[in-house]
């Protein structure tokens, strides 16, 4: 019980993470935001692996697994996690969130392929209402938005979706080789120096992190360690604790605590073709989660 307990947890973390990021993207571009975000995160999760983790880890790290935890956190988190950013400020939490979380669409051929995983008729349902989902909710969006801002949304956060998918395949190879505090850490280790570097290197980027006031950095630093520090960490212990096809699907109702924090928290009203996207998504995820 206690994996799948973290699982629920570590989905409301993920949409509480969302609303306050959300909130602190008024003056920030994307990739600033992720590296202000990645700090607090990245020392919250140093604090864990200290405190319940295992700090040795890092001497048992071989190279193969080394890489495979660099390069799914570049595909995931680096690259992944900017663009859900961008799709959060152009079309909002309660549209953004259920069209990224929508991964399981690409992560389907990718385990048939990749990790030998079979179909079923649940995959090819959920396949089939993921992709309504997408249709629905973008019907949702202002035709002829201001510059395109929300078609980029829309594009931002189906890529986000598309790169969380290749980030979970690869993550689902060495999970069961280490600490998951520690791989928690291990990761956003990784991409500080990326997103540093950048942020110092990109005069936009350094501006717009310049440009914070302190109440967005607040908000920007409570959602990283709410949703990349505990909310990753508790799902990366649920998925040690109990089996990916329980743990997936509880994972996947993070659109449905964000669409209830999107409409009470920042005011935004998800219509009736959002509500049923969010709904559909939630489900079809559950489908496409590995069975046994």
């Amino acid at each position: 019980m206690l994996g799948e307990a973290l699982a629920l947890l570590a989905a409301f973390c993920w949409a509480a993470g969302a609303g306050f990021y959300k909130s602190s993207m008024k003056s920030v571009n994307p990739i600033g935001l992720n590296f202000i975000r990645s700090i607090p995160a990245t020392i919250f999760l140093f604090l864990m692996v200290l405190l319940l983790g295992s700090p040795n880890s890092l001497l048992m790290l071989d190279t193969v697994i080394a890489g495979q935890i660099i390069v799914a956190s570049i595909i995931s988190w680096l690259i992944g996690d900017t663009l859900y950013f961008l799709g959060l400020r152009n079309i909002g939490v309660s549209r953004a969130v259920p069209i990224a979380y929508s991964y399981p669409i690409f992560l389907l051929p990718m385990s048939a392929w990749f990790l030998g995983e079979p179909f079923s008729l649940e995959v090819i349902l959920g396949t089939l209402m993921i992709v309504a989902a997408i249709w629905l909710i973008s019907r949702s969006l202002e035709p002829g938005g201001a510059s395109g801002d929300e078609r980029i949304g829309l594009a931002a956060s189906l890529l986000t979706s598309l790169f969380w998918a290749i980030g979970i395949a690869l993550f689902k190879r060495v999970i069961p080789m280490v600490d998951p505090i520690f791989l928690a850490f291990f990761r956003m280790l990784v991409l500080l120096p990326f997103l540093g570097l950048y942020s110092m290197l990109s005069s936009n980027t350094r501006a717009s992190i310049l440009g914070m006031r302190g109440r967005e950095m607040i908000f920007a630093s409570i959602g990283g360690i709410l949703g990349v520090g505990l909310g990753d960490m508790l799902y990366l212990i649920g998925l040690d604790l109990s089996r990916a096809n329980i743990v997936g699907p509880l994972s996947a109702t993070t659109p449905v605590f964000a669409g209830i924090i999107a409409a009470v928290r920042l005011r935004e009203r998800p219509g009736l073709e959002t509500i049923l996207g969010i709904i559909l998504i939630t489900v079809g995820a559950a489908l496409l989660s590995p069975h046994e």
